[in-house]
């Protein structure tokens, strides 16, 4: 499917409408992340005339480290702002909502990314939370980015006492070299801690990022990664 990172609960929508949708999602999804523009939030309405689907894409732009291959739009030294972030997202997303006529469980699908949605704390979250309640359809998946050493236990429990059902990790690698190279800011147990948390805690749908090609890769590091990984 073409935008498969944003399906629910594993199932595919066999329209060829909607595959056309998908990809016209992903493409302004990651224009918009590649892009320095001043807008809080993007958000993505898809209203087909058969399954009147909508998509929320949330953009947290903050990370603790800035990673040597990162082209998003995130910032390391505007900590300070979160609370007005948060605070101004809410009121565009008010704005949003009523801009494209959102209805009664019309949201299929919330993707939070970055930047790191990990660095924002859940009490931060919970005002957009309440207000799109009752947008949800009764099955979204909700999806959050988080990086292993902001996603504490608090944070993950936190976020899926929200209604977050699912986390991406930006693990990239549980190699200890190859994270200073890319300029992470967690270590490889940190990694594996923040994935057991999130399955302690209850969450059953985890995914996690890995980078390949990078200099000093070999096929022995690539698979020890996937080895972890699995």
């Amino acid at each position: 499917m073409a935008f498969s990172r944003f399906n629910v609960n594993g199932i595919d929508k066999p329209t060829c409408t909607l595959e056309l949708v998908g990809i016209f999602w992903w493409f302004l999804f990651l224009l918009y992340r590649k892009a320095y523009i001043p807008a809080l939030i993007l958000f993505i309405a898809h209203k087909l005339v058969i399954l009147r689907t909508m998509l929320l894409y949330i953009h947290i732009p903050f990370c603790d480290s800035k990673c040597s291959y990162c082209a998003f739009n995130s910032y390391v030294d505007k900590f300070h702002l979160k609370e007005k972030y948060m605070s101004a997202l809410f009121v565009q997303l008010k704005h949003e909502l009523k801009r494209f006529d959102a209805t009664k469980e019309s949201i299929e699908t919330i993707f939070i990314g970055g930047g790191t949605p990990s660095t924002v704390a859940p009490e931060l979250y919970k005002e957009i939370f309440t207000h799109l309640k009752p947008y949800l359809k009764k099955d979204i998946e909700i999806t959050s980015e988080a990086n292993p050493n902001s996603a504490t236990y608090e944070w993950l429990e936190g976020m899926y006492g929200l209604g977050v059902n699912r986390i991406s990790f930006g693990v990239q690698s549980f190699n200890e070299k190859k994270l200073k190279l890319l300029n992470r800011a967690h270590s490889p147990q940190m990694a594996i801690d923040a994935i057991n948390n999130a399955k302690t805690i209850g969450f059953e749908n985890l995914s996690l990022d890995l980078i390949y090609a990078t200099l000093g890769d070999t096929k022995e590091l690539i698979q020890y990664d996937i080895d972890t990984a699995v």
